[in-house]
């Protein structure tokens, strides 16, 4: 899975160690919950983000310590859509049969439904498509067929 992070910087000017605590209000925004930020040096907090769909958001992030005070940032979020996945090569003789399996990742943290094809760059082969749901963050492993395709608990079996 793809995300990106960067670094904060926090200067403290004060003569013991303090501890700030972090947090965001988007939850694919990920900081440390608490970070040590040692007497009178630069400390570094990472945030990371990890887009689950595709789209435009932002989120606020927060570092906060009694000693310092409250740290708040906006912070704008931009989840791209995935590169293609490698191709599945299927070479069968006429009448024959050859399944290939695959495998992704549901990452999501809700029940998602996902529509599956088949598509062929020939336009003599048959195309074949299924409908498959995934339940939350868990890893769904269809198997391709040459045949048309039904659904069977969380396989797509042809």
């Amino acid at each position: 899975h793809t995300h990106t992070h960067t670094h904060t910087r926090i200067h403290s000017r004060m003569r013991a160690d303090v501890i700030l605590k972090g947090s965001t209000t988007h939850k694919a925004v990920s900081v440390p919950s608490a970070t040590t930020l040692p007497a009178g040096a630069v400390g570094h907090v990472t945030a990371t983000f990890q887009p689950l769909l595709v789209g435009n958001g932002s989120a606020v992030l927060r570092l906060e310590c009694p000693e310092l005070g409250v740290y708040e940032w906006d912070v704008e979020l931009q989840g791209l859509p995935t590169p293609p996945e490698q191709s599945l090569l299927f070479s069968v003789p006429l009448g024959g049969r050859e399944s290939r399996t695959f495998r992704f990742r549901h990452l999501l943290d809700e029940k998602t439904d996902y529509r599956v094809s088949l598509l062929s760059s020939s336009s003599s082969s048959a195309a074949a498509a299924a409908a498959a749901a995934a339940a939350a963050a868990q890893a769904w492993v269809p198997t391709r067929g040459a045949a048309p395709a039904a659904v069977r608990g969380r396989s797509w079996v042809a």
